[in-house]
């Protein structure tokens, strides 16, 4: 027996002495005690089947949270071996906390079905030392495009009210800040809620917030099932959200800095499968490790019929695959630091349709890969196909992004924003290396990348850059700069350096392609506008070759990557089909184009952009003037 002791605390000691040798300093007391006896193998499993009936149809929510309960402070590892169901909804008492020293492990068998709807489905609040393995998470909820939801329930009981909930009540008034007052002392009165970073964060399926430290998930997938339709995608995977620390009594908000406010930190994800979502990550931390990503299906909030794209009054911001920001009202020991961002693979497999119209329309902004604010940090190793863009550069410093191959489709975004952009001034340091941009639209009207104008950026370096268009259609090349009478992206401030080159297949020549809407047609009223639900209307138009000698060939129409629901070619009425390649009009040759318009929801307000383009014998590309198709339903 004496020997068993003293080899015990021999392994102790080199476990210790190892984390010594790497600045991690394993200590034996407290909750760090429990991750030495679990790297000593000293905590044993026990399955969620202990309180949860694990069929994956009944309601498992009460069991699940009492399994998390029981879990904490190094108790044991929670082994998730079955599917369940965790009913989250709208009811602000149904999330769970996941407090320090958890340990949870799924099984090849382990399934856990959310359906978190404004509120997260998990917690993490000032907690560390939490490891999430292997874990495998179904989303069935779906948010409303109404933002105001009219109320919210309470342990099973629906609670009427006109604020924006459950958010609002579940952070602000019980939930969240009676854990915090019970668990965290952290005691506000009445009128002061938690810190909040909008309606956006409460969504996610996993909510990281204030100082919670030292959180690894690895291997874990979350998706929904492939014949979800992009209504009910998940909204956001993980938040990461700045909170007060602990032991605090606040009378008043707390000052937006340390010690009082902390961003999450040290957090690592590695091996992330995301399929169905809107956003995977958002919000502020320091120390942040996210590695081995791949996102397939991927979308913007809208309803059921792919209309609302952005919810009612565009409240949902424009989604991303991660968007790092920091509040510019919070103090500077708060900002983005040291981010890892590696070996991410965004599959760009986009449902719906772009927000933004274009040509004047106001602009919401687009669901690009990656937004991110972060000083000393490194992007590598990144792929993206997504047809909204690959990056917005936030103000940051000693940033690095590097191995980038990145595609998108201008004409998807009706020709609204790059693919790469710097937002905003104040940037330093920013390096961009072996990077590889390509604008997959047949003709470009868009520069590809836009750089700031402000004059206090510095060091603003590119190497070895390639960008890639196929046609031109502006009368100076792409990135031309009036400032710089060349064809780099203008940047003011100093120190900057541009190796970066662009190319393009052929420039538009000019507008060859008549469209026209006549006034009459034989079949009567020649509108899309104010159709009625359940009947559909017509709209022609002529399509011109008003050139005098050349015949025009390939007359192709270019309207991003699919017509919104309910319209359609109408092939019957149709006296040439310029869906398919190969049509060729002689010069004052023209042909007639019908669209069809069928709605199936009444409140459809909206248009799209009608362009045609193609070659003459010279493979001159030639186009047509943009043409808007206005369509609406009426009841």
């Amino acid at each position: 027996m004496k020997k068993i002791i003293i080899s015990l605390v021999l392994a102790m000691a080199v476990v210790y002495l190892i984390g010594g040798c790497n600045n991690v300093g394993i200590g034996l007391t407290g909750s760090s005690n429990a991750l030495v006896k679990n790297q000593l193998g000293l905590i044993h499993s026990r399955s969620v089947k202990e309180w949860t009936v694990c069929d994956g149809v009944t309601d498992d929510s009460k069991g699940l949270a009492k399994a998390f309960a029981a879990a904490k402070n190094g108790a044991f590892t929670l082994e998730i071996n079955c599917p369940l169901y965790f009913h989250v909804g709208m009811d602000i008492a149904r999330p769970i906390f996941i407090d320090s020293d958890t340990s949870v492990n799924f099984s090849e068998s382990g399934l856990i079905i959310v359906d978190n709807v404004l509120i997260p489905s998990f917690v993490i609040a000032n907690s560390s030392n939490i490891n999430l393995s292997n874990w495998r998470v179904k989303y069935v909820g779906g948010i409303p495009i109404d933002e105001r939801t009219g109320g919210y329930y309470n342990d099973g009981t629906w609670i009427p009210a006109n604020e924006r909930d459950p958010a609002g009540v579940f952070f602000g008034l019980y939930t969240l800040k009676y854990w915090l007052l019970k668990n965290r002392n952290i005691s506000m009165v009445r009128t002061i809620p938690p810190l909040g970073t909008g309606f956006l964060d409460p969504a996610a399926i996993f909510y990281l917030k204030g100082n919670t430290s030292n959180v690894k998930i690895n291997n874990m997938t979350l998706f929904v099932d492939d014949s979800t339709t992009a209504d009910k995608f998940m909204p956001i995977a993980f938040a990461l959200c700045p909170g007060e620390t602990d032991n605090q009594t606040l009378v008043e908000p707390a000052p937006l800095s340390k010690p009082y406010i902390e961003v999450p930190h040290d957090i690592t994800f590695e091996n992330i499968s995301l399929d169905g979502y809107y956003f995977g990550w958002h919000g502020s931390g320091q120390n942040i490790t996210i590695k081995g990503i791949k996102s397939l299906r991927y979308s913007d909030l809208q309803d059921g019929n792919g209309e609302n794209i952005g919810g009612m009054g565009g409240w949902f911001p424009p989604p991303h695959l991660f968007y790092f920001n920091t509040q510019p009202n919070w103090d500077h020991s708060l900002d983005n630091d040291s981010f890892l961002i590696d070996n991410v693979v965004d599959s760009g497999v986009r449902l719906g349709l772009a927000r933004d119209k274009g040509k004047g329309a106001p602009i919401s902004g687009h669901a690009l890969s990656l937004k991110i604010q972060a000083n000393n940090s490194l992007v590598d190793n990144y792929t993206s196909f997504r047809p909204d863009g690959f990056m917005d550069v936030l103000p940051s410093s000693n940033l690095t992004v590097k191995n980038v191959t990145a595609s998108y489709d201008s004409s998807f975004l009706n020709y609204t924003l790059p693919m790469l952009r710097f937002v905003q001034q104040g940037h330093h340091n920013i390096r961009f290396e072996n990077i590889s941009l390509t604008d997959d639209a047949f003709f470009t009207y868009i520069d590809p990348l836009y750089g700031s104008d402000g004059e206090s950026n510095t060091n603003i370096v590119f190497v070895n850059t390639k960008v890639k268009i196929n046609h031109w259609g502006e009368p100076n090349p792409p990135m031309y700069s009036q400032i710089v009478k060349g064809t780099l992206p203008y940047f003011g401030g100093t120190g900057h350096s541009f190796d970066l080159y662009t190319t393009f297949s052929g420039m538009i020549q000019n507008a060859a392609i008549t469209v026209s809407n006549p006034e009459s047609v034989s079949y009567g009223n020649n509108t899309l506008r104010n159709v009625p639900v359940g009947s559909f209307g017509l709209r022609t138009y002529i399509i011109e070759n008003n050139t005098t000698t050349q015949n025009l060939y390939n007359v192709m129409i270019q309207t991003g990557l699919n017509l919104p629901f309910g319209l359609e070619y109408d092939t019957s009425r149709s006296s040439c089909d310029l869906t398919k390649e190969g049509v060729s009009l002689a010069p004052k040759q023209n042909c007639k184009l019908v669209y069809k318009y069928q709605p199936t929801t009444k409140g459809i307000n909206s248009y799209f952009v009608l362009k045609l383009y193609a070659h003459d014998a010279l493979f001159n590309i030639v186009t047509s003037d943009d043409i808007y198709v206005p369509y609406s339903s009426r009841y």
